[in-house]
């Protein structure tokens, strides 16, 4: 996935990556245990990198990978993932050594260069991160449905080099048609903004107070069933916590918090996500969907985080849920064909792959080394289509 899941988690990612996918969110796909990796480093070390990596325990991930770089220097895989592992871990100028050494290799030059474009943002070097960003996409690496779920790349939202970057990969077909339609709108909205924000924010406000009130309710209930009691006691700390945070605010903001407790936002379920804290991030998304089902960055963000706890089934929902926006529907379909894969469903795994395809998203260095496909590896089907990207045949 995207930080794909593996790593979309290509996050993102999670972002997203990526999720950070990634992430994510969301760094673009971690390649954990590939192939080229297994060729050359003790097989048992790097299928225990692979399974830290998996369980979201960057730091002992990020050191067994180091073991595995140093045995085999001339692992591209193991340089990659040892970035990822680095970034996810926080130990961001690190990374950024790590991200620029797996670049040399050609087979990672794209999507280490942007990984290395979420680095430099996240340590606020807008700058290298464009220049990083734009290094990627000249090697091949498609930026659009990518970094707009990426939430390492939330410092450049409004930076308008960010979005002339993705200006300038083609539509393709009716859906870039209308990826480009919706940006004019975005665009348009901004425009907008000083004139609306005053309407959106009342109206949000409004929404904050029912959702508070809904959280306390939920608590409430949940607090009486043992089965239910970790949601219901995180749920008391997240209403007492938003009660503290209030509690000098002014005339305005204290009649609302009259009401138990505040909103969760979109920056409270990406802090549980960065530090791999599955089951506080779900719960965080799970109340961001119920607040907005039609944001498209929570429903990524609750598919990756699903994926990476391991809850496929649900995760396999969300993927679907998240791939009917538009924006991210190339990632959050391989996202969702690497959940396949992983649950045993080849056939919905490799339809999952051709769609994301369909949609603009590269699968090149993913469906090489992403280690969530590897059921699929031994499947004619899935080789023949690998053919095909490979050689940027038809899909």
């Amino acid at each position: 996935m995207s930080r794909s899941i593996n790593h979309a988690t290509a996050a993102a990612w999670l972002a997203l990556v990526a999720v950070g996918v990634g992430s994510g969110t969301l760094l673009a796909a971690p390649l954990t245990t590939t192939t080229e990796t297994r060729e050359h480093a003790q097989a048992t070390t790097a299928e225990e990198a692979s399974a830290l990596q998996r369980d979201g325990r960057w730091e002992e991930a990020a050191e067994a990978w180091r073991q595995v770089a140093e045995q085999t220097p001339d692992s591209g895989a193991a340089w990659f993932n040892l970035g990822y592992c680095l970034h996810a871990a926080g130990r961001l100028d690190e990374a950024i050594d790590i991200h620029r050494r797996a670049a040399e290799f050609d087979d990672y030059h794209g999507i280490a260069m942007y990984n290395l474009g979420c680095a430099y943002a996240l340590s606020g070097r807008p700058d290298a991160a464009i220049e990083a960003l734009s290094t990627s996409q000249e090697a091949g690496f498609r930026l659009r449905g990518r970094v707009e779920g990426d939430s390492d790349l939330e410092s450049l939202r409004d930076d308008p080099r960010l979005a002339a970057l993705i200006e300038r990969e083609p539509p393709q077909g009716a859906r870039g048609m209308l990826q480009k339609a919706l940006a004019h709108v975005r665009q348009f909205m901004q425009q907008q903004g000083p004139k609306a924000g005053k309407r959106f924010a009342a109206m949000f406000q409004q929404m904050a107070g029912h959702a508070r009130s809904g959280a306390a309710r939920l608590q409430k209930r949940l607090a009486g069933d043992e089965r239910y009691a970790p949601i219901a006691q995180r749920l008391q700390s997240w209403l007492g916590h938003a009660h503290d945070a209030h509690a000098d605010a002014d005339a305005d903001t204290d009649a609302a918090s009259d009401s138990p407790g505040a909103v969760v936002t979109i920056a409270d379920a990406r802090r549980y996500q960065q530090a791999g804290e599955w089951d506080a991030a779900v719960s965080a998304y799970d109340t961001l969907v119920e607040q907005d089902p039609d944001d498209a960055a929570s429903w990524f963000g609750l598919a990756y985080c699903l994926h990476m706890d391991g809850d496929y089934q649900r995760a396999i929902e969300a993927h679907r849920k998240a791939a009917t926006f538009e924006s991210i529907k190339g990632i959050a379909l391989y996202n969702l064909a690497c959940a396949y894969a992983l649950t045993g469903q080849t056939d919905e795994a490799l339809k999952a792959l051709k769609a994301s395809g369909d949609a603009g998203f590269d699968l090149t260095d993913p469906m090489r080394s992403d280690s969530d496909l590897d059921n699929l590896r031994d499947d004619v089907r899935f080789k023949e289509f690998l053919v095909l990207v490979e050689n940027k045949g038809e899909i």
